[in-house]
């Protein structure tokens, strides 16, 4: 059975960041989360369901996990996370890594 393990909680965003690189489109974001006072920013890699991203701005909580249990490579990261008012949404990636506390 696939376990999610918790990397990262956060209850606010500060700043979204779509890259697309090369011809055949691939895509990365970079988010800056804030945490009680520093900023965090994560990088997540070939992101699915680019669609939910804009919901990203007005967040109310959101939750970075990794799938385990799997014999998986690609799309182990999930993104889940709460619009104010809106419900959750989720999108899963490649990988996350931290490139920058502030």
């Amino acid at each position: 059975m696939d376990d999610l393990e918790k990397l990262y909680e956060f209850w606010e965003v500060s700043r979204v960041v779509i890259d697309r690189t090369g011809t055949n489109g691939v895509v990365s974001l970079e988010i800056t989360f804030n945490s009680d006072q520093d900023a965090i920013v994560l990088k997540f890699d070939r992101p699915s369901e680019i669609e939910n991203v804009p919901e990203l701005i007005d967040i109310e909580h959101v939750v970075v996990s990794k799938k385990k249990g799997t014999g998986q490579e690609f799309g182990t990261i999930k993104v889940e996370f709460e619009n104010l008012g809106d419900g959750w949404y989720e999108f899963w990636c490649d990988s996350v890594h931290e490139i920058k506390k502030t």
